[in-house]
């Protein structure tokens, strides 16, 4: 076990780096991801910031799509010195959360995703999350986010984060509405 990872484990208390991880999955062809993601409509857009398009996905998600995000999730977090060890980083916290997603136009592929709570729900249970709170007092919790290998942090994470104000803002005015 290395410094970085023997680190990375007494922090989290409860990950333990698996031996022999799996290779992590190869790429999803990028034209079926942007495929699946505009087949999802303009309505789905909550954020633009150059050449970053902002997506809100609720409900399942098309099978290589979900498998995409898990494996960028998987690359970034091996890269800090954690992981699950498996091909993608998924589990059940995917089917029951909004993704917020970061497609760059300009070189076809995710830049960034985060798993959101619905701020409507009575609760939520993304897992270990920080829960932060909305104008009305509910809690909106943002779990699992990632920006993905080769990508300025700072950009995409602002992408993400404007994404992210823009969700809610529409989960807001739906709520006054009701």
């Amino acid at each position: 076990m290395n410094a970085t990872t023997a680190s990375s484990s007494e922090h989290l208390g409860t990950v333990t780096p698996l031996p022999h991880p799996a290779l992590v999955h190869p790429a999803i062809d990028p034209a079926l991801v942007s495929l699946q993601l505009g087949c999802l409509g303009e309505a789905s857009v909550v954020a633009r910031r150059a050449s970053f398009e902002v997506r809100a996905l609720r409900g399942p998600l098309e099978r290589e799509l979900r498998l995409e995000i898990g494996r960028l999730r998987e690359q970034r977090a091996r890269l800090a010195g954690r992981g699950t060890g498996r091909p993608a980083d998924l589990d059940e916290v995917e089917l029951r959360c909004v993704h917020v997603v970061v497609w760059c136009t300009e070189r076809q592929a995710i830049a960034a995703a985060a798993c959101v709570s619905d701020p409507r729900e009575a609760h939520s249970s993304l897992g270990r999350v920080d829960g932060h709170h909305d104008a009305r007092g509910g809690t909106v919790e943002v779990a699992r986010s990632f920006v993905s290998v080769g990508f300025a942090e700072t950009e995409a994470a602002v992408a993400l984060l404007r994404g992210i104000d823009g969700w809610l803002a529409r989960q807001a005015n739906a709520i006054a509405a009701e």
